[in-house]
């Protein structure tokens, strides 16, 4: 990890980066034999959730493997995959990554939401339920997602227009907590348990020509007036590089985001060349 970062302790709204945490979560589920890489999951109304990804358009009683969930969840950041994996492995799981994955407040994402829960909380019911989430503390917002109806989420995409990271909703975490999250995930994927967990993270390197490194592993994640994206980039020299940017506005929209992604595509570029800049 470059060791001048700009506000690298500074907790951010993180969108889908927190599947980082799910994906730790399930590798620790895979150690204690709880679940498997080739056992089935099933979509279900009451996992469906709201597009990124392609699970949230499969029939109901499509059975898909974990492996192959862990996939999508990462690779096209799919909701729903991440639903059915924080299922399975269990809420509570998630939350305890947290502090496996080295995350400096893992209260501050404590109850965990799923993505459902997110879409609902942040737009439905005109702000509703996002002024309650926003004012309550732990164990009022764990009962707020236990009343949460399961069936679809009747949220239009459409709606999806407020700024709700203001509010606590959202996955929040620091440079630094991404990074080692990033680097943690490295390690687990050189045990038994983990082996699969190196390809899930390269499927999508995020960069051009990935070729150039022996591995990219990358983690986006966006919402109203949030982006952040990170790379773990491995050279070949047993040196790790993390690259993290993280933007929050209070305001929807983002401008130039192909100027901000293209600062890491610079960074990869320095070193490719063999430079630290």
């Amino acid at each position: 990890m470059l060791p001048d970062g700009v506000a690298a302790t500074d907790a951010r709204p993180i969108g889908s980066i927190v599947k980082l945490y799910v994906l730790g979560a399930l590798v620790q589920a895979v150690e204690e034999g709880r679940i498997g890489w080739d056992d089935p999951l099933t979509v279900t109304d009451d996992v469906r959730s709201l597009p990124s990804g392609e699970l949230q358009d499969a029939p109901t009683g499509t059975v898909v493997s974990v492996r192959d969930t862990a996939e999508k969840m990462i690779a096209i950041s799919d909701n729903t995959a991440t639903d059915m994996l924080i299922q399975a492995v269990g809420r509570e799981a998630v939350e305890a990554a947290l502090v496996d994955l080295g995350h400096s407040d893992p209260p501050r994402n404590v109850p965990l939401m799923t993505t459902r829960d997110l879409f609902r909380i942040g737009w439905q019911d005109d702000g509703a339920l996002r002024a309650r989430w926003a004012d309550g503390d732990a164990a009022e917002r764990r009962a707020l997602l236990e009343a949460l109806p399961g069936g679809v989420v009747d949220v239009p995409v459409t709606a999806v227009t407020d700024v709700v990271w203001t509010e606590g909703a959202d996955w929040f975490a620091t440079q630094d907590d991404i990074a080692r999250a990033h680097l943690r995930l490295a390690e687990l994927a050189a045990t038994p348990a983990g082996e699969p967990v190196r390809g899930i993270l390269g499927a999508n390197p995020g960069l051009p020509e990935p070729a150039r490194f022996d591995h990219v592993a990358f983690k986006g994640g966006s919402s109203v007036g949030t982006l952040a994206l990170s790379y773990l980039v491995d050279r070949g020299d047993d040196t790790w590089t993390v690259v993290v940017q993280a933007a929050a506005r209070e305001a929807s929209g983002l401008e130039r985001q192909s100027a901000y992604a293209g600062l890491a595509a610079d960074a990869a570029a320095l070193l490719a060349a063999g430079s630290r800049g």
